[in-house]
């Protein structure tokens, strides 16, 4: 049984995950433009943080049916700060 705090670990997760495809998706947009070294360093990036938003998910799934309430709390915060940063960059690229 998952518990609040888990759902919230994985909801969060999975808007990082969101976030983050938007984020690629606006990079391989500016990337059929023109290639540069930067964009290139963005789009890596963010296929980075895609990649790491999809095995938190995997594992906030894991663990959860694994461990209670009480361990879901710092995934909660690690998926917030996730969150965060990840809609930080997409809050920069539509500016």
């Amino acid at each position: 049984m998952v518990g609040v705090v888990w759902m919230g670990a994985i909801a969060l997760a999975s808007i990082s995950a969101i976030l983050a495809s938007f984020v690629i998706y606006m990079y391989y947009r500016i990337l059929k433009y023109g290639h540069s070294r930067i964009t290139m360093g963005h789009f890596m990036f963010a296929s980075l943080l895609f990649l790491q938003s999809l095995i938190a998910l995997g594992s906030y799934i894991n663990l959860a049916t694994r461990f209670g309430p009480e361990v879901g709390l710092p995934a909660v915060f690690i998926s917030l700060t996730g969150a965060l940063a990840v809609g930080f960059l997409v809050w920069a690229i539509l500016q």
